[in-house]
């Protein structure tokens, strides 16, 4: 899906290189922005030109292997985008199945299977393109200095390897956005299966409005006001969390939603000074992010987002509660 910008840059792209008698140099920079469009932000509709430009014979897009990388991502964003558009049709306000043992049991066998395909992608693909620098530069991103890692509690590595595999950018690419572009579709169910979740990622704040022990907790965003349940086993069994916030990146399950693997916890009396509202709106005014609801963020905010806000929940004293970060 298009962000204003993303489509203002494509538009000025065509006029450069599709206007009357266009010169060579209004061409080369139009086809500098669809490149990078595409290459960068991983733009269908950039690939979709690009291979058309090749099609007519236009600028450096002539050659066969503009063909070949369009083609390939096209098929590729094309299958993953079926995907979130039949997701988005499913109702994420259904709880009714929590009434039921039975059906309870089944969401959280399909919940199980889904996190076994999720370790599996982050372990053969997304972990070993990661650059060993990149933990240190992510773990200063969150407010972690990297020499003491000897000291980190198990959850604190957690957060680093979260935030470098799904977040950070510091090494000129997100290490889980290349892996689902290097990962050919149709090669292994689970790759499939995660790449489809993964292309829908977003870190957000939660409102635990109920409890389902054992199997997880009804919730609400709180930048967009979406109604929805995350499963979360263990965390689902503490009281003390009921009212209070989650935060983590989500993806979805079904009609529900599941955390990468680290999601924090804030109870509602972690805090010394100010409410967890205070605090959201602190991060949001950091990143000069205007607080009207709904409020959607672009990959390049959910990366400072994750970032100041784990280093909020550190300066607040919420540390603590990393321990309950269990999944």
């Amino acid at each position: 899906m298009q962000d204003a910008k993303t489509k203002e840059q494509l538009e000025y792209a065509h006029r450069l290189i599709d206007g009357e008698a266009a010169s060579s140099k209004q061409i080369a920079e139009g086809a500098r922005i669809i490149r990078e469009l595409a290459e960068n932000a991983d733009c269908l509709e950039a690939w979709q030109y690009m291979l058309e430009c090749h099609e007519r014979g236009v600028g450096p897009f002539k050659t066969n292997k503009f063909r070949r990388a369009a083609k390939a991502a096209i098929a590729r964003l094309s299958f993953l985008q079926s995907e979130e558009n039949r997701s988005d049709a499913s109702d994420t306000t259904d709880f009714s199945w929590c009434k039921s043992k039975a059906k309870r049991e089944a969401k959280v066998q399909e919940y199980r299977n889904a996190r076994r395909q999720l370790d599996k992608f982050m372990t053969d693909c997304v972990q070993p393109i990661v650059p060993r620098s990149q933990y240190a530069v992510a773990a200063a991103r969150i407010g972690l200095d990297w020499q003491r890692r000897t000291a980190f509690s198990e959850n604190e590595g957690f957060a680093i390897a979260d935030f470098a595999c799904m977040y950070d950018d510091s090494c000129g690419f997100v290490p889980v956005d290349r892996a689902i572009r290097e990962t050919k579709p149709g090669k292994n169910p689970d790759y499939d299966a995660s790449m489809k979740r993964l292309s829908r990622l977003r870190y957000s704040w939660a409102r635990i409005d109920e409890l389902v022990p054992g199997c997880g907790m009804k919730c609400r965003d709180m930048l967009t006001d979406e109604k929805f349940f995350l499963f979360e086993r263990n965390m689902s069994k503490f009281p003390l969390l009921l009212d209070g916030v989650i935060t983590g990146g989500f993806v979805p399950v079904g009609n529900c939603f599941m955390h990468t693997g680290f999601g924090v916890p804030i109870p509602r009396e972690a805090l010394t000074e100010g409410t967890i509202d205070d605090m959201l709106d602190e991060v949001l005014d950091e990143l000069k992010i205007p607080r009207e609801h709904p409020i959607v963020l672009t990959r390049g905010q959910s990366a400072s987002f994750a970032a100041v806000t784990i280093r909020a929940l550190l300066h607040a004293g919420v540390a603590d509660m990393l321990k309950l970060s269990f999944r």
